[in-house]
């Protein structure tokens, strides 16, 4: 499997909608739960979907999207510690270079492309 690795912008938004469904891939947090915490459960799955896809298109791009074929396959939220609220509420520390932490806070495969090994380029 050869896989193409995109920066989430507004144009990738459809394929990346795609690619979380209707029940926005985890249990409908849509990315939400390092921004807001738990609360997340308590907003509709459609309003988180809606508050990430504004995240999205005001950017910087929030993280990465894997493609195979023209077919999103694989999502990585890849963001500075300091766009995730919630995280940084929580987790954070009082050190200068915080502002230079980075995270993966988020990784999703598509069912049907787990666990098969791939060659990656990014573009």
């Amino acid at each position: 499997m050869e896989l193409c690795i995109k920066p989430l912008t507004s144009d990738l938004w459809p394929a990346f909608e795609e690619l979380f469904g209707s029940h926005g891939a985890c249990n409908g947090c849509w990315c939400m739960y390092w921004r807001i915490g738990s609360d997340y459960h308590k907003r509709s799955r459609e309003y988180n979907k809606q508050e990430f896809q504004s995240i999205v298109q005001k950017g910087p791009p929030p993280g990465l999207v894997a493609f195979e074929n023209n077919i999103a396959v694989g999502w990585c939220q890849l963001t500075t510690k300091r766009s995730l609220a919630w995280l940084e509420k929580n987790y954070g520390y009082d050190d200068t270079n915080s502002k230079n932490v980075w995270c993966i806070s988020c990784f999703y495969i598509k069912r049907g492309y787990r666990k098969k090994g791939s060659d990656i380029n990014f573009d």
